[in-house]
């Protein structure tokens, strides 16, 4: 059981299925970025009745916490989530993900420093590497794809 002050009250939060499936699923996904449809269907194939809504509440309470970053498809709009490990330090870098497999990698601090030398001091601007990321294909799918899978 967690408890959350609210006010001067304290209010308790029970860790129900759902949210201890909701959370095996993203730490068991965390090196890709998922959709709230990925997570509703997981559930139900967990036999965990629920909504989308329910997912999105949940997701959104999470991303405010800390623990996820959303991110939307430039083409449509939908939204992504991905888990934020505070060991990675997310803010501060871009991420790089694969079009095929989905995986997330995270550029390394040194290319990320020399990159924003580059970005302020020649284009003046100002990265948000919070939310960005470049997409392209991680070397187990080009692999494939080279070999004609």
């Amino acid at each position: 059981m967690i408890y959350l002050e609210k006010g001067n009250k304290m209010k308790r939060e029970y860790q129900t299925k759902f949210k201890k499936e909701m959370m095996d699923f993203i730490l068991a996904h965390r090196d890709i970025r998922f959709s709230a449809a990925e997570i509703h269907d997981y559930m139900t194939g967990k036999g965990v009745i629920t909504n989308l809504v329910t997912v999105y509440r949940n997701l959104d309470k999470l991303t405010a916490a800390g623990q996820l970053i959303k991110s939307k498809n430039a083409a449509d709009g939908s939204a992504f989530y991905q888990y934020e490990d505070p060991d990675e330090d997310c803010e501060n870098h871009l991420h790089l993900q694969c079009e095929k497999c989905g995986k997330v990698l995270h550029v390394d601090k040194s290319v990320m420093e020399s990159f924003n030398v580059y970005t302020k001091g020649k284009l003046g601007f100002h990265l948000n590497c919070k939310s960005s990321s470049l997409t392209g294909l991680c070397s187990e799918c080009a692999a494939e794809e080279s070999n004609g899978n």
